[in-house]
């Protein structure tokens, strides 16, 4: 496509150059219009024309207002992903219909295994996974700007149950609340165990598809100098933290919305911490109507 560029043109600012009519009473003379620059107009507008599959007809006006309708609709413009705790501001690209998003709470931490005396031992459970969900909004929906916020991972603490993940949210259209965090077992004889974390709350506004987080792996105490700390909660986008023998160190999640791993630990008179919660994510999909 282009513009005219024959003599006598009208300029029409910024480089551009339009059609001038002809004035015999001015003696000015119309814009001459070349035969390459006609073929060009014909060839832009046949081209979708054919390609829709239509043959042109010369008494048929709406034929490029078909070939436009017959186009798929739903172009994807641009993914915008949202991976930091906190709150952040979402503008739509000019061109955007609506959008699919696709969110995840932040993952529960795994609890904390308290103090205990000689012979017994201390546990904490693993944290559960965040909720995550999907769901389609209009641009009138959107509107000029909207709040994303990004749950964060639940914070570990010695000795005392987890710390549950942070509620993810796309404005007020739809949340996805975090996972639990894991629970604590105190001074307790083998052999015993303590169960993962329970479900995390359900999404609301996803209106495609969603699912609640929960925790993996048990922590179990097989004997006095024996045992494991289960598994975080797997998110829909990965493993949690991975599972830990008997005296080791709680793991932290991996992946997005994921919950940290519980541990089991030898009576000795300290207090430890469970694995760290993984943060939430948002991923935003632009589409032209």
């Amino acid at each position: 496509m282009r513009r005219i560029s024959g003599s006598n043109t009208l300029d029409l600012g910024s480089g551009r150059l339009g059609y001038r009519d002809r004035n015999l009473a001015l003696g000015q003379p119309g814009t001459v219009v070349p035969g390459t620059h006609l073929t060009d107009f014909q060839e832009e507008i046949a081209r979708p024309i054919e390609i829709s599959g239509q043959v042109l007809d010369p008494n048929n006006r709406e034929q490029l207002a078909e070939a436009i309708r017959r186009l798929p609709p739903g172009r994807l413009l641009r993914v915008l992903t949202f991976n930091t705790a906190g709150a952040a501001t979402y503008t739509p690209d000019a061109r955007m219909g609506f959008v699919r998003v696709t969110a995840i709470g932040g993952g529960g931490s795994g609890g904390g295994a308290p103090a205990g005396t000689g012979g017994n031992i201390s546990a904490g459970a693993a944290g559960g996974a965040g909720t995550v969900g999907q769901g389609v909004f209009t641009t009138v929906q959107v509107g000029a700007s909207i709040t994303v916020t990004v749950g964060a991972g639940g914070t570990p603490a010695s000795g005392v149950p987890g710390g549950a993940g942070g509620t993810t949210s796309f404005g007020s259209l739809m949340t996805t609340p975090g996972g639990n965090g894991g629970g604590s077992l105190a001074n307790a004889t083998p052999p015993t165990h303590i169960g993962p974390a329970g479900l995390s709350a359900a999404a609301s506004g996803a209106n495609l598809w969603s699912g609640r987080g929960a925790a993996e792996g048990v922590t179990q105490a097989l004997s006095a100098g024996g045992g494991f700390g289960g598994a975080g909660g797997r998110s829909h986008f990965g493993a949690g933290g991975s599972l830990v023998n008997f005296n080791g160190a709680a793991n932290a999640a991996v992946s997005p919305g994921s919950g940290g791993s519980g541990l089991v630990v030898a009576a000795s008179g300290s207090i430890f911490p469970g694995g760290a919660g993984a943060p939430g994510l948002v991923i935003i999909e632009e589409f032209s109507l």
